[in-house]
């Protein structure tokens, strides 16, 4: 799947800002702990970190329309 993941980014030309929570999961949970959404999700971490990933991939393709 990490592949797959790094092909799809690569051709967004956001390879280089791909960043995998491997080793992370604990600083990702103190920051998202501070909701208090938090205790109702507790996947919230990973749909914050998939919901920015899209994000940024949107906001590569409207710059590239724009340039």
């Amino acid at each position: 799947m990490r592949q797959t993941i790094k092909t799809y980014f690569d051709g967004l030309r956001m390879a280089d800002q791909v960043i995998f929570a491997d080793g992370k999961q604990e600083k990702l949970d103190e920051l998202v702990n501070e909701l208090p959404e938090s205790t109702d999700m507790p996947s919230m971490v990973m749909r914050m970190s998939d919901c920015y990933g899209l994000f940024q991939g949107l906001v590569s393709k409207y710059s590239e329309v724009l340039a």
